[in-house]
């Protein structure tokens, strides 16, 4: 949906692709001062900082890196207020806002280029057709999409409806539920009153790391291994509240991925600060 200099990752995180265990939850609810709209049968409104860095695993490798390579390792950090709407027959509208961050970064001289400010604010995705506006609300570009919508929005409403699907449990039930899982041929490991976690593998030989907040009653993180237990990407996140009234506060995500033209093991990293957030059915 955003057009923006970027470059493709190598394969997606698991935990983007579908939740392992029906614990994992990725976003709760926050107030927004924001109305539903009446033709809406489902609607979503957030506002996030999302900062990203693309740089080698290993600091020592930075100067194997291509001049191109170099490039893609400045920061970047945006904005974005989003809403998303689906009504009764499953259109949706997605409408993004682009805007200052709090604290926005800083480039050296002669790079900003790199990163470039859109030159747009506000763009409204309506079933696949996109439309671009300026400052001034004027339209200054329209494109198409005849794919699905996909995108951190329809991410999060996927996994949060997840959750509120859930039905809440005690601390009781939810120690059980753990101990049914261990039952089961899922060992867990206890580190401390708080935080407990298990590993699953996968046919072709990867696994998966899940960390559980026994707290919050949830899972909030993931580590994928391939098969030579390489860790290919993750997930951390931070919440305040117990599942499924949580407030989701922080969103640190990593995916590992071979520079373009050095080869060298690059870690394109991802955190998202959310400053509100709303979802009504």
């Amino acid at each position: 949906m955003i057009k923006r200099f970027s470059i493709r990752l190598a394969r997606t995180p698991k935990w983007m692709a579908g939740p392992p265990l029906a614990l994992l939850v990725l976003l709760a609810t926050c107030k927004d001062n924001d109305q539903p709209a009446t033709n809406c049968r489902i609607q979503m409104t957030y506002d996030a900082e999302i900062t990203t860095l693309i740089r080698p695993d290993k600091i020592a490798d930075t100067a194997r890196l291509s001049d191109l390579d170099r490039a893609l390792t400045l920061p970047k950090r945006e904005r974005e207020k989003v809403q998303l709407c689906i009504d009764a027959q499953g259109n949706y509208t997605i409408t993004t806002q682009y805007d200052t961050p709090e604290r926005p970064i800083t480039y050296p001289p002669h790079t900003a280029g790199v990163w470039p400010k859109p030159r747009y604010h506000r763009a409204v995705n309506v079933n696949g057709q996109i439309t671009y506006y300026n400052a001034q609300n004027e339209v200054i570009d329209v494109d198409f999409s005849d794919e699905e919508p996909s995108g951190s929005a329809l991410e999060i409403l996927h996994l949060l409806r997840q959750l509120k699907n859930a039905p809440s449990i005690t601390d009781q039930q939810f120690a059980a539920a753990l101990d049914t899982l261990a039952a089961r041929g899922l060992p867990l490991t206890h580190h401390d009153p708080n935080f407990a976690t298990g590993r699953i593998y996968h046919a072709d030989g990867s696994s998966s790391v899940f960390v559980i907040d026994k707290k919050a009653r949830m899972q909030v993180g993931q580590f994928d291994y391939d098969a030579d237990d390489k860790v290919s990407s993750f997930y951390l996140l931070r919440v305040e509240g117990v599942a499924p009234n949580v407030t989701f506060k922080r969103l640190h995500s990593a995916l590992f991925f071979s520079a373009i033209d050095s080869n060298v093991r690059m870690k394109h990293e991802t955190i998202t600060e959310f400053k509100t957030f709303s979802l009504t059915f």
